[in-house]
């Protein structure tokens, strides 16, 4: 299993953020340990189960932040007009991986609705999803050997 966790940053954003799902162990009702179906009947029970923290007015749940101090690796979303920290420009985090990521608000239509080999990537206006690795909080990577 992994060891990672999704986590958040306080942002501007001040709406509720997604939940981890809760799946526990259980084996399988045929009393046969079978790692593949046990997975599946886990996931579709956490996805099932309503999470006591989830609110219909949207607000605001504030046990799902973090402090940065405490995070291994931040995705990021770079924008020229973000209010938020822009971490690629610290000392303290390492840019791992950049994706190009569609930038709506100034990309037109039709080209931000529909993919035209070479013309979509001519026409759109794209911003820098970010995938970083932090200088302080360092975790070890495995080595894969082939």
């Amino acid at each position: 299993g992994s060891k990672s966790r999704l986590r958040y940053l306080k942002s501007e954003f001040s709406g509720q953020l997604p939940a981890s799902m809760q799946i526990g162990f259980q084996q399988s009702t045929e009393g046969v340990f079978h790692p593949i179906i046990d997975r599946v009947k886990r996931t579709i029970r956490g996805a099932q189960e309503v999470n006591p923290t989830f609110n219909s007015r949207n607000a605001e749940v504030f046990d799902r932040y973090i402090d940065e101090s405490e995070c291994h690796f931040l995705i990021d979303l770079a924008t020229p007009w973000q209010v938020e920290k822009h971490y690629e420009e610290s000392h303290d985090w390492e840019v791992v991986a950049r994706e190009p990521f569609l930038d709506l608000v100034h990309s037109k239509f039709p080209w931000k609705t529909f993919y035209v080999p070479f013309m979509s990537a001519k026409k759109n206006t794209y911003v820098d999803y970010l995938l970083l690795r932090s200088k302080k909080n360092v975790m070890r990577l495995p080595v894969i050997a082939a």
